[in-house]
């Protein structure tokens, strides 16, 4: 007779393997999701976009056998387009408006320990996602 020690091995394998083989056909239903984001590019400054001057090959490829997003907005600078992207914001709601640069002894990555103002996504560091002071909202600047 099998003891239940035995037994206990067995059937978590069983059940594993049973996971995987219903996880497989679920994964296959899933889309990729790729987004790129380049710094001080245009919308033409692409083969895909219409430009005849440069080539872009593998982006060209990727965007026939994908869907183009065609109506979108971006700032002018990365810093406030990332803060959107991350928090789903426009970019003055998200209070980020423009590139802000800490000295260099500053610049530092963030501690759990202290009371650190950035964080590391990526290579970017998003001290401007932690304002140090409250920016006027847009209703209550001049000329709105």
């Amino acid at each position: 007779m099998i003891s239940d020690a035995m037994m206990k091995p067995k059937i978590l394998f069983l059940v594993n393997m049973l996971l995987m083989w219903i996880n497989s056909g679920l994964a296959q239903n899933q889309p990729n999701i790729l987004l790129i984001m380049a710094d001080d590019q245009g919308y033409g400054d692409y083969g895909m976009s219409g430009n005849p001057i440069l080539r872009t090959p593998n982006l060209d490829e990727l965007s026939q056998n994908s869907i183009r997003f065609k109506h979108f907005y971006v700032a002018p600078v990365c810093a406030p387009t990332r803060a959107g992207l991350l928090t789903g914001r426009a970019p003055n709601e998200a209070r980020t408006q423009r590139n802000q640069w800490l000295r260099n002894d500053k610049a530092r990555r963030s501690d759990p320990g202290r009371n650190a103002k950035s964080r590391r996504v990526s290579h970017w560091y998003f001290w401007q996602m932690a304002p140090r002071r409250k920016l006027p909202q847009p209703a209550q600047c001049p000329g709105f």
